[in-house]
């Protein structure tokens, strides 16, 4: 019991360390902001806040212009040419635009790609890393349940409980 709970607290320290040093990068957190402002646009849009996603989809085409803009223009015009018309598209926000938005993600994914930036494992993969934790948490809640109890005070308790409501019903 005490190995898988060092295990676990060990796992999470060396994912917590990893995760530290890959958003440490200047280009990865400005595109970790940028990811964030599009997810939160998404989110104000299925709210109906769209001036609230307007402001974020702005202040995202701030973020991509200042660190990605050139950058991505001189790599790979194309797909620059893109996303700076996705963003113009998206500047009346409407709560149909987020298919538009999802795919301005995709292509913001694939131009830091392209630039040899990239996210955090654990933020492309949080869906899995959360699943993981869930995991190992109701795996340590489920060991605990069965050292901590005691079952025979409970199988007791519940014969008391089964007999005095017998007893209630033929009163």
């Amino acid at each position: 019991m005490r190995r898988l709970i060092i295990t676990a607290l060990a796992a999470m320290l060396l994912l917590s360390a990893a995760g530290g040093i890959a958003s440490a990068q200047d280009d990865s957190s400005s595109l970790k902001e940028l990811i964030n402002r599009i997810d939160a646009s998404i989110s104000s849009l299925r709210k109906g806040d769209t001036t609230g996603a307007a402001s974020l989809i702005s202040s995202a085409q701030t973020i991509y212009t200042e660190n990605f803009g050139t950058r991505l223009a001189e790599k790979d015009n194309e797909l620059d040419n893109r996303i700076r018309t996705a963003f113009q598209g998206l500047s009346s926000v409407t709560a149909e635009n987020q298919i538009q938005l999802f795919r301005l993600r995709s292509d913001l994914l694939a131009g830091a790609e392209k630039l040899g930036v990239g996210l955090s494992p654990f933020y492309s993969l949080s869906m899995f890393v959360i699943l993981c934790i869930s995991i190992i948490v109701s795996l340590l809640v489920t060991l605990g349940g069965r050292r901590m109890i005691n079952w025979r005070l409970v199988r007791e308790a519940r014969a008391k409980l089964a007999e005095f409501q017998q007893e209630y019903r033929e009163a």
